[in-house]
C-alpha cells in the first residue's frame, strides 16, 4: 500500500563502529586521593571506596575481559597535580599475563593528596595519544569526589574542548554523592 502524494525512498544506513580494535583503547583514570580512603571508622575495609575500587577492576580484567580480543588497556592515576601520572601505558590485553599487568599496577597504587580531576582526564587523554589513537577511545573514569585542586575550581572548562576534540567517549564513576555533578556532564557531552 502507498499513501497518495508520496515518492518511494530507499534508506541509507551508517553504521558506525571502530574500524579496528585499536580504536576500542580503553584507559582507566582512577582516583588516588586520601579521600578513596578515608572513609568513617564505621566502614568495614569491604566497604572502602579505595578497595571496591580495586576489587571491581580486578574482577572486571579476570572475568569480563575476553583474552582473544586483544582489548587494549591501560591505567592512569590521579590526586594532586604532582601525583598524577600514566602508570601503565596501554597494552593489548591479549594472555594472561598482559592483563595481570593492569592488574597489578591497580592493585599496587598509593593514594596521595588533592583531587585534581581535570589532570587525571588530561593523563588519560595523553594515554590514548600515546597509543596513536589521535581519535575515539574509552575513558572509564572512577572518582569519590569532587575538585580539590590548588586554583582550579571550573575544571570542566579547563578539559573539555581537548575532550570533544579527541572523540573521547566517558563512562564515568561516582563513589560517592559528594561527587561533582559536572562528571555526567563530561560523560553527556
Amino acid at each position: 500500500y502507498q499513501p497518495l502524494n508520496s515518492t518511494l525512498n530507499t534508506p541509507d544506513f551508517t553504521i558506525l563502529q571502530p574500524s579496528s580494535i585499536n580504536q576500542q583503547a580503553y584507559a582507566f583514570i582512577l582516583d588516588y586521593s586520601n579521600s578513596m580512603q578515608n572513609q568513617p571508622k564505621e566502614a568495614s575495609a569491604n566497604q572502602k571506596r579505595l578497595a571496591r575500587m580495586k576489587r571491581g577492576i580486578k574482577r572486571f580484567m579476570e572475568v569480563e575481559v575476553d583474552l582473544n580480543m586483544g582489548l587494549p588497556m591501560g591505567v592512569v592515576s590521579f590526586s594532586s597535580i604532582k601525583e598524577t601520572r600514566i602508570d601503565q601505558e596501554i597494552i593489548q590485553i591479549t594472555d594472561a599475563p598482559s592483563r595481570d599487568e593492569i592488574v597489578k599496577t591497580v592493585l599496587e597504587l598509593q593514594c596521595h593528596q588533592d583531587t585534581c580531576l581535570h589532570t587525571g582526564i588530561q593523563k588519560g587523554l595523553k594515554a590514548l595519544k600515546n597509543f596513536n589513537l589521535i581519535s575515539g577511545g574509552t575513558a572509564i573514569f572512577i572518582t569519590d569526589g569532587g575538585q580539590s585542586c590548588d586554583g582550579v575550581n571550573d575544571w570542566l572548562a579547563e578539559i573539555i574542548d581537548e575532550v570533544l576534540s579527541q572523540n573521547v567517549r566517558f563512562c564515568t564513576i561516582a563513589f560517592s554523592s559528594a561527587a561533582d555533578p559536572f562528571l555526567e556532564e563530561i560523560a553527556a557531552r
